[in-house]
């Protein structure tokens, strides 16, 4: 049976993933199915192409400001470690370089731990509780990190931010799901996580200005840094439960018919969704959406699934190449620049237009990559000029600060623009959204564990040069270059296979059900690169 299409101004016709939806492409047999997709084409009809691009707009603008503040706040708080060592740190809580750098890296342990709970948490109390509760608690860690008077209180106030920052990124990439189709994830994503970067250049600005409070009430700078910025992560905590959103059925903001619009547009971005025939099988929608992978439990056998899938190792690899790389400029860019001559205010001032300059790069790549509809292409190019950068570093010596200076530009761009990319070649290639959900998160969780590595590759008696940092940065990032690589010559040859298949045979072999229990393994699902 065909779905009815009324028709339409050319400049209005409707695309899902730039395959326009006609009678011939679309096949609907189950009547609940058809019902939901004729009130779709309807609220298509009334609102026209025009009118959908503009409630996209509005939820941008309801949504990504809000999910950057508070994505800024967060990298403050996990990295003004590196500012407050500048501002004494080390010397009033009387700690050594490696006890530093354990203290950095008991971060990511418990941030990587869980990840995974508390998404499954998030869908029990709801975005907006769930994270708004995280973020006042670490707030209040934060502040208490101002007032440790030892080692063992660091390290314990380093664990529980760990803990209750590791809800954020993941709950935001949820939160983002409900609202976006999936080719329009890539660009909001790296529109918030831009403010890491520029996190990276605030953290400089405001350690500048809270440093001269040292002395006040007694305390010296480094204090001041933890205790005012834990405060206003505090005030943010509080007012994020009326500042998020969940979904957009929750969304008072919205009228009914965007609202189900919003829903129903998501409902119904299943491009992957074919039968054998080339037809999108909307009656797949309604197993999937409504079966195992929408409302039915958790199975290990899809942890399983996950875990024995070389993609997610080899893509698990490429995100070390840049969460390593992350958190070893993230907490060592400071204390470099001192080493380029910068006193120790001058230094968080200069690492500003670094950060600002990584920012805008991000954006920019994201969105072309978005429009051409590559990752792994841009991962191997900016990962290439991460490495440019590290050679640079290593081939010039400590006073010449032009070349040096120039070289943190090239590393701090090469990291951020390239992992927004990571996040999107591995997810974009998992089309069951169980195993997606449960893979990103493995994902997620093995990448961020290379925190613990980069926090502790910048060796403080290395100074100025730091042959292992750079040299480490140096093959980790090769490997990236490598594992991406691999992503396009495998992904690419599987294709091309499957291109070669008659589609008549596979129809003969295997059932709809069968192909749709496939995913990505379908001989009719093609990979992207």
């Amino acid at each position: 049976m065909s779905v009815s299409s009324s028709p339409r101004k050319s400049e209005e016709k409707v695309f899902f993933e730039n395959i326009e939806r006609s009678d011939e492409e679309v096949r609907v047999n189950d009547p609940e199915v058809r019902a939901l997709w004729d009130e779709y084409q309807a609220l298509q009809e009334q609102f026209g192409a025009a009118g959908e691009a503009k409630l996209i707009r509005k939820v941008d603008w309801r949504l990504i400001p809000v999910f950057a503040v508070l994505y800024l706040i967060a990298y403050l708080d996990r990295g003004n470690i590196g500012n407050a060592r500048l501002a004494g740190l080390e010397e009033d809580l009387n700690i050594t370089d490696n006890q530093y750098n354990i203290a950095l890296t008991v971060f990511f342990f418990p941030y990587a731990l869980f990840e995974i709970p508390s998404n499954i948490i998030l869908k029990v109390l709801r975005p907006r509780i769930w994270l708004s509760i995280n973020i006042f608690i670490w707030g209040v860690v934060m502040t208490c990190m101002g007032v440790v008077q030892g080692y063992g209180g660091l390290i314990t106030t380093r664990v529980l931010l760990g803990v209750f920052e590791s809800s954020f990124f993941p709950g935001v990439v949820s939160i983002t799901s409900m609202w976006y189709k999936r080719h329009e994830m890539q660009f909001r994503v790296s529109l918030f996580y831009a403010s890491a970067s520029i996190a990276g250049a605030f953290s400089g600005l405001l350690a500048y200005a809270i440093s001269q409070m040292s002395g006040i009430a007694g305390l010296l700078g480094w204090r001041w840094i933890f205790i005012l910025e834990g405060i206003v992560t505090t005030l943010f905590g509080s007012a994020s439960y009326w500042m998020l959103c969940d979904d957009p059925g929750r969304s008072s903001w919205l009228t009914d018919d965007e609202t189900r619009l919003l829903q129903l547009r998501c409902m119904f971005d299943v491009d992957h969704i074919r039968d054998a025939e080339g037809k999108l099988n909307l009656d797949s929608l309604a197993k999937q959406e409504n079966g195992e992978f929408g409302t039915s439990s958790f199975k290990w056998e899809y942890l399983w699934t996950a875990l024995k899938d070389w993609k997610m190792w080899n893509n698990s690899l490429m995100y070390w190449g840049c969460s390593v790389a992350t958190y070893a400029f993230s907490f060592s860019v400071p204390t470099i620049m001192t080493q380029l001559g910068y006193s120790n205010t001058i230094a968080q001032l200069m690492t500003i237009p670094v950060y600002i300059a990584a920012a805008i790069m991000t954006i920019i790549t994201a969105y072309i990559s978005d429009k051409c509809k590559q990752r792994a292409y841009f991962v191997i190019g900016w990962f290439s000029t991460m490495v440019v950068g590290v050679i640079i570093q290593l081939a010039t010596k400590p006073h010449q600060t032009g070349p040096r200076f120039f070289a943190l530009f090239l590393i701090a761009i090469g990291i951020y623009s390239s992992f927004p990319g990571i996040i999107a070649i591995h997810s974009n290639n998992l089309p069951r959204p169980w195993i997606r959900a449960i893979s990103t998160g493995c994902h997620i969780c093995f990448g961020n564990l290379g925190g613990a590595v980069g926090s502790n590759i910048f060796i403080a008696s290395q100074k100025p040069v730091y042959h292992l940092g750079y040299g480490f940065v140096l093959g980790i990032a090769s490997v990236g270059i490598i594992t991406a690589v691999i992503d396009i010559v495998v992904f690419r040859r599987i294709n091309a296979k499957r291109d070669k298949m008659d589609k008549a045979e596979i129809l003969a072999k295997y059932t709809n059900d069968e192909l749709e229990q496939m995913g990505e393994h379908s001989p009719l699902f093609r990979y992207t690169t």
